[in-house]
This record gives structure tokens, C-alpha cells and sequence, in this order.
């Protein structure tokens, strides 16, 4: 099926991208009108399935030349290519890019990614002509981003574990400060003991790449172990141990209330998670519900030799994917956890 028909500036060129009805292959072609055939550019083939929040592609402005985004490196990277040449990398690293923006000149491409850590998303540019990417934010968290009409500044979106979005405007430059222009956060909730959590990488037993994790620590010391519950994010495909606020905000405010009550509270970002690349969502394909509880039992060994808790006093629960783990969890692994909900 076609996903995107677009033009070149001089209508003398089309792209198109295919998938295939399975998800295991995506095709980047051009039309040749002469024969009347299409022409593939690129192709990308994936034994589980293509991601499909990567498939952006477009021409740059007044040339036949394609830039679009690919995971063949197992990464969501950014990559040229002229019509019938070889494509070039233009960022490329073990790091997701996306939100793309060409400006009007064909000098700088805009782009979102999270070169620093996997969960903190900052605003960057390359220059077409060098390569060179340029680090344009620095608000440590989960930013996203509007390039104004003039390309002169950005409009930000910004968030952190414990604020919700607010909006900054920042000169589209590099050591440029960004300024905050909305205060939509309510007096009543900036009173509240909201409980920040860590993000930590708990060491895997079965893959080399840590398991990013959410750790809600209460506060004080305390001679007796602790409980602890384990939440699981739904989506299978979605990535909620990030920098910035979580769209779970009520499983937020609940996990601060048990911290406040003494318990420890992780949430991990398991096997088939997104932000860490095409091996870790594709862990679970036709293996769904095994991986992920292996990482929740690493967790619970991380809670058991970093957090004071008690082995014995453990619980899980979760919705939607959450909920299949739990159950998954309870009948596979039955004395990994003493609840499940």
C-alpha cells in the first residue's frame, strides 16, 4: 500500500512510499513516467515489522534529492541519496531521530532525537552541506519543537518528571537560552510532595543493554525492608521511563502516594519498549509475554539489592499490555510476585 505520494519543487519528480500489507517491508521509490514503472531508491526489510513512526521522507527543496529516515542500522537514522546513487548518512548513531524539518535555503535539516540519554529528547540540526549536527537545547528532558515561518526561532514543548508541558521560545541557535512563556500549572498541584524518580539502568541477565527504569524512593531510611510494586506501562510499543512528564500522569501521582506510605515503586521500560532501537521493541515478536517478565524479574532483583526490599513482599499490576504482563507474570513466575492487579 502507499503510505505518501510527494513531488519535487519542479513536478518533475514523485516519490512514493510502500509497505507491504505484512509490515516486513518498506519500499522508498520514484516514478519513471517515460516507462511507466516504478523505481526503487530504498528498501528496508524487517523480520518482525517496520517501524511505522520512522517512514518520514521528502525532497530537498529545488533538487532530485531524497532525504528520509531509516532503521536499517537498527536505529532510526537520517539518511540522503541522489536518484540512482548511493545514500548517504547523514546522523547517524545508537540514538532514534525524528521531527523533521528542511528549511527554505537546503542549508539545515531540523531534527529530535535523544543523542545524551535514551529517555531525554533535545533539539538538534544539520548542516547539509558539512554533516555537521549542532546541539540547539539543553532543557534536559522531553522537549519538542515548531521551526517559526521566518526560521529564525523555536517554539518548544517542554516537560520534566514532575511538570507537565509548558511552552519556551528559543533563538534557533546554537548556546541560545530558552525562555518560558506559559505558567498553566495550577498553584494547588506546585504545593503537592510530588515524589521525582530516578531513572536508573537495571543490568539485564539476558541481553547486553540495560533495562531503563522509573525507581520512586521513599523518603528517609528505614531499618525494617521495604515493599515494593513493580507498574507496567501498556502499548507493549511505548517508552515511559523518560525525562520528561508521563502521559501515565495518574499512575504518577499514585506511585507518589506509595512512596509517601513507604513503598519503593519501579516502572520499567521492559523488553519491546520504545527509544532504545529496532532489537529492543522487536525482543518479544511471537515471544510476547516471556522477555518482558524476564526484565521484571531483573527489576526485582535490582529492588532487592539496591532499595532495601523485601523479596517476599512484591507486587505487580498494570492495563492493557500491563495487564497481560501481570497476568503473565503471576502464572509463569508465580513466586516472583505475591500480588498482581
Amino acid at each position: 500500500g502507499a503510505q505518501e505520494i510527494l513531488w519535487n519543487d519542479a513536478g518533475s519528480q514523485v516519490a512514493i512510499m510502500l509497505e507491504a500489507w505484512d509490515n516486513k517491508d518498506r519500499w522508498l521509490t520514484t516514478v519513471d513516467f517515460k516507462k511507466k514503472s516504478l523505481v526503487t531508491q530504498h528498501r528496508l526489510q524487517d523480520e518482525a515489522w517496520i517501524n511505522y513512526r520512522f517512514n518520514t521522507f521528502g525532497w530537498l527543496n529545488d533538487s532530485d534529492t531524497l532525504y528520509y529516515l531509516s532503521e536499517e542500522t537498527g536505529f532510526s537514522n537520517l539518511y540522503t541519496k541522489k536518484l540512482n546513487k548511493k545514500a548517504k548518512a547523514l546522523v547517524k548513531g545508537q540514538f532514534e531521530v525524528g521531527s523533521l524539518t528542511l528549511t527554505e535555503a537546503n542549508d539545515y535539516i531540523y531534527y529530535r532525537a535523544n543523542k545524551a540519554h535514551p529517555g531525554m529528547y533535545e533539539i538538534y540540526r544539520v548542516n547539509l552541506k558539512s554533516g555537521q549536527s549542532e546541539r540547539l537545547t539543553k532543557l534536559q528532558g522531553n522537549t519538542q519543537y515548531s521551526l517559526s515561518p521566518d526560521e529564525k526561532r523555536l517554539l518548544l514543548t517542554h516537560s520534566t518528571v514532575t511538570m507537565p508541558p509548558e511552552l519556551y521560545v528559543q533563538d534557533a541557535l546554537v548556546n541560545s537560552t530558552a525562555t518560558r512563556i506559559t505558567h498553566t500549572v495550577s498553584d494547588e498541584f506546585l504545593s503537592m510532595p510530588w515524589t521525582a524518580p530516578d531513572i536508573v539502568p537495571v543490568e539485564s541477565s539476558h541481553v547486553d543493554a540495560p533495562v531503563y527504569s522509573r525507581v520512586y524512593h521513599p523518603k528517609g531510611k528505614s531499618e525494617e525492608k521495604r515493599r515494593a510494586v513493580i507498574f507496567n506501562h501498556g502499548a507493549g510499543y511505548l517508552q515511559n521511563s523518560h525525562l520528561g512528564w508521563s502521559g501515565y500522569f495518574r499512575e504518577f501521582m499514585f506511585h507518589s502516594m506509595l512512596a509517601q506510605q513507604g513503598y519503593v515503586v519501579m516502572d520499567m521500560d521492559y523488553r519491546a519498549s520504545a527509544g532504545y532501537g529496532r532489537d529492543w521493541r522487536t525482543a518479544i515478536y511471537r515471544h510476547m509475554g516471556k522477555p518482558e517478565i524476564e526484565d521484571l524479574e531483573d527489576g526485582v532483583n535490582w529492588l532487592v539489592k539496591n532499595a532495601n526490599v523485601d523479596r517476599e513482599r512484591v507486587g505487580t499490576y498494570g492495563g492493557s499490555y500491563g495487564g497481560f504482563m501481570t497476568f503473565m507474570a503471576l502464572f509463569t513466575k508465580p513466586d516472583l510476585f505475591q500480588a498482581g492487579a
